[in-house]
Formats: structure tokens, C-alpha cells, sequence
């Protein structure tokens, strides 16, 4: 007998027998408006009032209430006995990337140019202050003494100069994460995108800030031992921000362990998307490197379009992609937002 699916209020759950849908339908704890999925339905979930056989509780007012996408966080691909079989293949998810990223594109391009303009103020105004507040320019006046560098006004110079670069480097973690989880995600679902998105990190900066030091604190560890027992954890905690935006409530340190159980399996897999982004990359990079041995004019006209090119397409492309990749891993139990 096939295996049902079904999502009231955001939330998906299943596998159940048909005979349970039929309850759930006739109590009330499943209304007409609400997504339903068996394996016949291929790609596409659908409401529960398209199902032959179904008699709701609910009032006939709410029948067309459906949505035209399934819940993002369930897909075809995850259905067997158990609610999963594996995750679509990397071609499908950047497809999924591309046709969200229709129309869309110049959106993000906008929320990216803006991100970039705040960090070239931010580091232009850091760059502006007095020289007495230059960790250099106390050193160079230290010229080397131990006693110099022991006193009182260069240790206050190196507070002040990390505080400054710690906050610098804040800003730069929640913009980022703005347009890179928060703006990808709502691309890659259909939801609505919008250059706010960019600052919406802000509104829950400590919690942001303090899973981005967990990741980077295991990450360097793991980098000690080796390069690759570094890139390896790197991809473990690589969806930590994304089931952040999915579960307000949930800490830091849960969601980067939560990474880390949902990935197990699939750093690979996520490896082999983005190495086919660097190949885009590279291949971008190819006229005007192959133009350096014969002009360097027209090598470094080349290169202002290749790196156009790379950060305003191929860069919303393997965001947005990513994105897919982490909406599709079988292991979620959270819902969407």
C-alpha cells in the first residue's frame, strides 16, 4: 500500500496509510487546502481536496486554499518506508536554482552590489582613522622594544584596533548572511526576495554571529591536523545558517551538531556542486589569461567582463544552488519558514 505525506501549517508529516489520511481528513486534522504527496504524484504535492476518496470536516470555504509549491523541505526524492531514499542529483538542484533564479537575478545582483558598497565604507572609514589608532603605525613607533609594545598606550592601540576589526568583521557575517541564506532561500522556495533581506541578520546578530565562531573555531581546529580534515568539517557545518533561518528558537550550538548529522553522507556530493562552479569560474578565466601572452592590455580588458561574469552570475547561481542542496537533504527534520 503506498505511503502518504501530508503538511498542515508549514509542518510535513508521514509516512501514514491512506486510511489514516481518510481520519485525519474527516476529523478535521486535515483540511482540504492543506499539500499532500504518495509516490504517483512524481515532483508535484497536491491539495488534499484533489484526492478521490477524501471527506473533510472542515468548511467547503477553504478547499482552494492550496499552494502551488510543496513544502521545501520534503521532496519526491525522500519517500520510501522510512520517508527518504536520498538526495536529487546535482544537475537537478542547479536546474531548480536556475528557473528560481529567473527573473530574480537582478534582485539579488542589487542586494550583492549594496553589501559590497557597505564593506568598501566600512573598511574606507577604518582606514581613515587617526594614526594614533593604527596598530601599525604603533608598532613602527615602538621600532621592535618589548618595553614599548608592553606599555599601556600600545595595549590600548591593540584593543581599540581588534574591537574595530571585530565589529568590521560582525557587519561583514550578517550581510553576508543576508544575502547568502536568507535571500537564497527565499529564491530557491519561490517566497518573496527582496533587497531587505540583506540586513535581516542584523535582528538576530548574536545568535548568527555566535554559530559563524563555533563553525570557524571547529574548522581551524580540524585545519591543525591537516588541509583536508579542515575542508571536510568546513562542509559538516555548511548548512549551520540555513537551519538557523528554519528554527528561531533553536541555539547556536544545535544547529551546527545539526549540520553536521543531516551532511553526514553528502559533503561529497556538495563538494562535486561547487567544484562545477569553480569550473565555471576557471573557464571564465581562461580568455584573459590565455591574452597575457600577447597584450596585458587586452588581458586586463578581458578580465573586467570574466569577473562580471563570476561574482553577478555564477555567484547567485552556486548561492541559490546551495540553497536547493540544503532544502533536498533527506536527514531534515525541521520545516520551513
Amino acid at each position: 500500500m503506498s505511503a502518504w505525506y501530508y503538511a498542515v501549517n508549514g509542518e510535513r508529516s508521514g509516512p501514514v496509510e491512506f486510511s489514516e489520511l481518510e481520519r485525519l481528513a474527516r476529523d478535521g486534522g486535515l483540511r482540504a487546502g492543506d499539500l499532500v504527496w504518495t509516490a504517483d504524484f512524481g515532483e508535484q504535492w497536491k491539495p488534499a481536496w484533489t484526492v478521490d476518496g477524501l471527506v473533510f470536516g472542515d468548511a467547503p470555504s477553504v478547499a482552494h486554499e492550496a499552494a502551488s509549491r510543496p513544502p521545501a523541505a520534503f521532496s519526491a526524492h525522500e519517500a520510501d518506508s522510512s520517508g527518504r531514499t536520498g538526495l536529487e542529483p546535482v544537475q537537478d538542484l542547479c536546474r531548480q536554482a536556475r528557473e528560481a533564479l529567473r527573473g530574480r537575478y537582478g534582485t539579488m545582483i542589487g542586494a550583492m552590489l549594496i553589501m559590497i558598497v557597505i564593506k568598501m565604507a566600512v573598511d574606507f572609514l577604518v582606514s581613515s582613522l587617526p594614526l594614533e589608532f593604527s596598530l601599525k603605525e604603533s608598532i613602527t613607533r615602538s621600532e621592535g622594544s618589548l618595553q614599548a609594545m608592553a606599555s599601556p598606550d600600545f595595549l590600548a592601540v591593540l584593543l581599540i584596533t581588534l574591537a574595530i576589526q571585530g565589529v568590521v568583521m560582525c557587519v561583514n557575517v550578517l550581510l553576508q548572511y543576508g544575502v547568502s541564506t536568507v535571500m537564497a532561500l527565499n529564491i530557491a522556495r519561490n517566497d518573496a526576495a527582496e533587497v531587505g533581506n540583506l540586513f535581516e541578520g542584523f535582528a538576530d546578530g548574536w545568535r548568527i554571529l555566535w554559530a559563524a565562531g563555533i563553525m570557524g573555531l571547529k574548522m581551524l581546529l580540524w585545519s591543525l591536523l591537516f588541509i583536508i580534515p579542515g575542508i571536510v568539517a568546513s562542509y559538516s557545518y555548511s548548512m549551520t545558517l540555513f537551519i538557523l533561518r528554519d528554527n528561531p528558537g533553536m541555539k547556536a550550538a544545535e544547529a551546527v551538531r545539526e549540520s553536521k548529522r543531516i551532511m553526514t553522507g553528502y559533503k561529497g556530493k556538495l563538494l562535486g556542486m561547487h567544484a562545477w562552479f569553480m569550473l565555471l569560474a576557471l573557464l571564465c578565466m581562461l580568455p584573459p589569461f590565455a591574452a597575457m601572452l600577447f597584450s596585458p592590455v587586452m588581458a586586463a580588458v578581458l578580465m573586467v567582463p570574466a569577473v562580471l561574469v563570476i561574482v553577478f552570475w555564477i555567484g547567485p547561481y552556486a548561492t541559490v544552488a546551495s540553497a536547493q542542496f540544503y532544502r533536498h537533504l533527506p536527514g531534515r527534520t525541521h520545516g520551513d519558514r
